[in-house]
């Protein structure tokens, strides 16, 4: 299994590998980015990745304009989605962690939906054992 962790602190990368090492009996082999165009260039330069998980909070944005950060969000999300494939075409699951302002249901995770992200957490769900149950099991649309 090999994983590409977009969060903004290595720590939690190592904790989740950590935890499902452990629960799942699985190795992991992973590599940590610090942003947004940072994981776009490594799948388009490395297409063997089976996960990719990006924390919303990755970056930090100049203001709380919610309307202008979900747009970045959005497009940035869209264009990693349409470069998430192995070699051979298979899509490669994203598991997205957002941000306390987030509800089931609303627009921004509708939208994330319609480009293939099937896997965000929310709320009480942003735990380790979540991430480690999607990189275990993602799931699909």
């Amino acid at each position: 299994m090999k994983v590409l962790f977009a969060v903004s602190n290595e720590n939690t990368s190592q904790a989740i590998i950590k935890k499902y090492q452990a629960e799942y009996k699985q190795i992991i082999s992973y590599k940590n980015v610090y942003y947004f165009d940072a994981i776009l260039k490594e799948i388009q330069r490395d297409k063997t990745y089976d996960r990719i998980i990006i924390s919303e909070e990755l970056e930090p944005f100049p203001n709380d304009n919610y309307e202008n950060i979900d747009k970045f969000l959005f497009d940035k999300l869209d264009n990693i989605s349409d470069e998430a494939q192995d070699s051979n075409g298979q899509e490669t699951s994203i598991i997205f962690i957002c941000t306390d302002r987030r509800t089931k249901g609303s627009s921004f995770l509708v939208k994330l939906f319609s480009i293939g992200v099937y896997n965000a957490l929310l709320g009480k769900d942003r735990v380790k054992s979540e991430v480690c149950n999607l990189i275990y099991r993602p799931r699909i649309k």
